[in-house]
């Protein structure tokens, strides 16, 4: 069995959306420590984000209350997944790891049939109303994620990152 990597911590004060002016030697020297982490991990937590007070806690709080108060039925119902553009509730087990293997290519074969992801996601791609949020089931979702949105798009912009996986770190342990 595989052991994976811990998640890595980088720290983005110096170029955090709380800063007026960021040198190019800030920008290089977090780039270069986004690129480490994703190398190895795939995702990273980001600290010294500057982003307001609680609203990591919010966005984990709201997310967690999604994901613990729901049945997978009425997830995938209120936010069906959309394959083409990654968008919506996926259920364990709807996600292979291996994208390019069959589900049965393991058959009578000397490799194992492909592996299935474990966990459940929410993909959010946009909060403007041209794409289906589980509003019914968790109201406080939007506006939420378009406060994180907000928070979160002058840091992606000043370092490169649109389109990464971004943690952001609780303030509790995890």
């Amino acid at each position: 069995m595989a052991i994976l990597p811990s998640i890595p911590v980088v720290d983005v004060s110096k170029v955090g959306i709380d800063k007026e002016e960021v040198s190019e030697e800030a920008l290089r020297a977090v780039g270069a420590d986004l690129h480490s982490a994703f190398t190895r991990c795939g995702f990273v937590y980001l600290s010294g984000h500057g982003f307001p007070r609680g609203l990591p806690d919010e966005v984990f709080g709201a997310s967690r209350r999604f994901f613990e108060s729901h049945s997978l039925e009425e997830k995938a119902s209120s936010f069906p997944y959309h394959p083409t553009n990654l968008w919506g509730y996926t259920p364990p087990g709807a996600e292979k790891l291996d994208a390019h293997r069959r589900d049965d290519e393991g058959a009578g074969a000397r490799r194992p049939p492909a592996s299935h992801e474990a966990r459940e996601a929410l993909d959010v791609t946009r909060l403007d109303g041209s794409v289906p949020m589980p509003d019914k089931l968790a109201p406080e979702l939007r506006p939420i994620f378009g406060r994180l949105r907000d928070a979160f798009v002058p840091l992606a912009i000043r370092s490169g990152g649109g389109g990464t996986c971004f943690i952001i770190r609780p303030s509790r342990k995890m």
